[in-house]
């Protein structure tokens, strides 16, 4: 049962299906984006993952600027309460008065925009530069999934709307899922080879949550070459889920 697993990318899968019941319920959102909050806190994750799970909540359960001040509030409290110590240094944390590391932020994303997409017009430019800390952190996962400027301007027309970002829910969810059995694998079997880690880049979701599963037996890097290629084996084998 998802509830009850202790593996990252359970918890991973129930934002995703939160964010998808409640995307016009706004209440009903904040209500479970609280409770899953805590239930992240309870779950004894690491520090790493916990900053990467938060920055998901944040992105995909995004909530109306009227509730999104008062339910960060909250749960800064509930942090406190359930670990006993000050709040992570998150997208969950608005980090008042760094002028100077916002710019940074600014810079970097813009920077990441351009490679990926070329010289953006004047408009989006000026939007991106406009976004707050929380946003920028949004952002530069999202556009992982960008392969044009009218995905960023899609994005940036769902951050003047609201609290929605519908189109690129199911990538983010998906790069996540990639990224946290990522990191479970460097840490059961240290730095993978490129091959390796190229040929996860082209798994799809259902073949990434079982290798979540599957990973926990592997001992060596050639267990996992051996998984991969159960899966079809190397680029051309896999790249039709894609």
């Amino acid at each position: 049962m998802l509830e009850a697993s202790a593996n990252p990318i359970a918890t991973i899968t129930l934002i995703h299906r939160e964010a998808q019941a409640t995307r016009h319920n706004p209440e009903e959102r904040m209500r479970r984006k609280i409770a899953r909050f805590r239930a992240c806190l309870r779950q004894g994750y690491s520090a790493e993952d916990l900053r990467h799970l938060y920055r998901l909540l944040d992105q995909l359960m995004r909530l109306p600027p009227s509730i999104d001040e008062p339910v960060r509030a909250t749960m800064r409290q509930i942090e406190q309460e359930e670990r006993g110590m000050t709040p992570f240094v998150t997208s969950i944390e608005r980090l008042a008065g760094a002028e100077a590391a916002i710019k940074t932020k600014h810079e970097m994303v813009l920077r990441l925009l351009k490679r990926k997409l070329g010289m953006l017009n004047e408009s989006s430019e000026a939007q991106v530069a406009a976004l707050d800390t929380t946003q920028l952190d949004a952002l530069s996962e999202a556009l992982l999934s960008f392969t044009a400027q009218a995905h960023l301007e899609a994005w940036l027309q769902g951050q003047r709307e609201g609290w929605d970002v519908a189109p690129f829910e199911a990538s983010v969810y998906v790069q996540a899922e990639r990224n946290m059995v990522l990191r479970q694998l460097k840490r059961k079997l240290g730095s993978l080879s490129e091959p390796l880690e190229a040929q996860i880049a082209l798994l799809h979701a259902p073949q990434i949550a079982s290798l979540s599963e599957a990973l926990l037996d592997f001992t060596t890097q050639a267990e996992l070459a051996a998984w991969l290629r159960g899966q079809g084996g190397g680029e051309q084998g896999l790249s039709g889920y894609c």
